[in-house]
């Protein structure tokens, strides 16, 4: 599992970081459109 606090991510990045892993990921503090169950 990955947990990624971004603080200094926008949520393009943040989507294209899920979209190339295959472990699970934690985002704290974002809400994430494309990924909201992230």
């Amino acid at each position: 599992m990955i947990i990624i606090y971004p603080r200094f991510l926008n949520i393009a990045e943040l989507d294209e970081i899920i979209e190339q892993t295959s472990k699970p990921i934690i985002v704290v503090n974002r809400q994430l459109q494309q990924h909201p169950q992230h």
